[in-house]
């Protein structure tokens, strides 16, 4: 877990991991629109970016 968390605080954009407010708000999103289809939501903090 040390080595992810010095990963996400050195190499991603947003300089820290996601807490669960973070994905929680991502889930009520999803769940209050209802013509959303087949979309991917990648909740990466722009580590995917690099």
């Amino acid at each position: 877990m040390e080595d992810a968390q010095t990963l996400w605080k050195n190499k991603s954009p947003m300089k820290r991991y996601a807490e669960p407010e973070d994905i929680a708000g991502i889930a009520a999103m999803l769940f209050e629109i209802s013509y959303l289809t087949g979309k991917i939501i990648m909740a990466g903090g722009g580590l995917n970016l690099v």
